[in-house]
């Protein structure tokens, strides 16, 4: 159906965004610090000092939100092909509106991650 063909080519074109946008968070990164901000809170002398401890508790549930969301984002990002995909080989219609609603969160979780990472740290 070409709904459906038009929805994939749109997303195929989004996916330089989201590098981008992967390029800009850098998952791997993230995953680094936050190894290493849980193995400082696992020192036995770590709730010793209460602000570092703090500081540190906040940097890395942060750091995890951030990861949670991109991950997200890629997931949905990757469902919304691949349903878009097997209903059209299915030439299904009835998931038209389901595609529809979960290509629009895609877009607006893009739109929003993009933002924010634009307005925070190193590109703010």
């Amino acid at each position: 159906m070409l709904q459906y063909e038009e929805i994939i080519l749109e997303f195929e074109g989004l996916k330089p965004q989201l590098a981008d946008l992967k390029a800009a968070i850098n998952p791997d990164g993230l995953k680094k610090e936050i190894e290493q901000l849980e193995e400082e809170t696992a020192k036995p002398d770590f709730w010793n000092d209460q602000e570092n401890s703090q500081k540190v508790s906040r940097r890395l549930g942060a750091l995890k939100a951030k990861l949670a969301q991109f991950d997200k984002l890629c997931e949905t990002f990757d469902d919304v092909i691949t349903m878009a995909e097997l209903a059209n080989e299915e030439d299904d219609e009835s998931m038209l509106g389901d595609v529809k609603e979960l290509a629009n969160t895609a877009k607006t979780q893009l739109e929003e991650q993009k933002l924010i990472t634009l307005l925070s740290g190193e590109y703010d």
